[in-house]
């Protein structure tokens, strides 16, 4: 076989010898087994990626804790030394030791109090805006490299993958007491910000996953357990999106936060049935819902112990 025939598009269509019966393009292309080396690599290296970012938190938040413990040790040891009379040194120095804070204050600044208008009322955070291009940037470039001209067979199931293995990230970032927060220091207002950053991100690899999916909707298909779980997750998630919408959360909260699990529950039903074999992401979706849930009640159970023993 030349090189040029080894090289054609998985995309062109081929037929089953002797049954006479079509085969998919990209189940019988050439190209196979690498689309199966991206969809099985690819997610975990956007796992590498963020872990990255989280730990370069983690860093910042103990680099800020030992410059909050030095600075009052250096307030301690000043209390105790005798006040002398300081020696004028003129009004236009600086002290370059107050530069790194200044620049943190800065950056809270523009990235939390700057905003974007979001509609008629409602507005977005510069830090809102930035993450979520950043995490989106992200995840579209590791779903269609090494794509060849973004062909579909490459990225079709990639994506899929991607945000199979990223859901277990929302509930991580969507209570009070999670880990997250406990590392990296960040306050749970910030941590909600890159919650719902995620979440859009994630609906978008969904619609992508699943619009190309479309032209094969037919009933014999839909009555197959992947496909049928697959458009429940799919709509069970875009339910999810409209209904956290500012205007609708933040108009019936309690009746958001039901709807919100009800759901979850529905859309994590149908990724256990439509991707059995990657279930384990899904029990680490509920193991970590359910930590915040059990830290939660406790934390409630000593407040008011605390409380009546006053």
């Amino acid at each position: 076989m030349s090189a040029t025939a080894h090289a054609a598009s998985p995309s062109s269509s081929s037929a089953s010898s002797g049954g006479g019966h079509a085969i998919p393009s990209h189940l019988n292309s050439p190209w196979r087994p690498y689309q199966l080396w991206q969809r099985r690599v690819y997610p975990n290296q956007v796992w590498i990626f963020v872990g990255t970012a989280l730990g370069l938190l983690v860093i910042f938040n103990i680099i800020h804790h030992l410059r909050v413990r030095s600075r009052k040790n250096a307030l301690l040891r000043n209390l105790n030394v005798p006040t002398e009379k300081a020696e004028p040194t003129g009004n236009n120095t600086v002290s370059w030791r107050r530069l790194p804070r200044a620049v943190e204050t800065g950056f809270k600044i523009a990235a939390f109090r700057w905003t974007i208008p979001y509609g008629r009322t409602y507005v977005l955070s510069l830090a809102e805006v930035f993450f979520t291009v950043g995490y989106l940037a992200a995840l579209l470039i590791w779903s269609f490299i090494n794509s060849h001209g973004a062909q579909q067979p490459f990225w079709s199931q990639r994506t899929g993958a991607i945000a199979y293995k990223q859901f277990m990230l929302l509930p991580l970032l969507a209570g009070k007491n999670n880990i997250i927060t406990l590392l990296t220091g960040l306050s749970y207002e910030k941590i909600n910000i890159m919650h719902r950053a995620i979440a859009r991100t994630l609906f978008i690899l969904i619609l992508l996953h699943t619009f190309q999916k479309v032209e094969s909707f037919s009933r014999a298909n839909l009555t197959q357990e992947r496909y049928y779980t697959g458009v429940m997750g799919t709509v069970a998630f875009g339910a999810i999106f409209l209904t956290s919408l500012r205007p609708a959360r933040s108009n019936a909260v309690e009746l958001f936060l039901i709807i919100h699990i009800i759901l979850v529950a529905v859309f994590l039903a149908g990724m256990y049935f439509h991707q059995p074999e990657d279930s384990l992401y899904v029990w680490l979706f509920v193991g970590f819902w359910l930590f915040d849930r059990a830290s939660r009640v406790l934390r409630m159970i000593f407040v008011n112990r605390g409380e009546s023993a006053s």
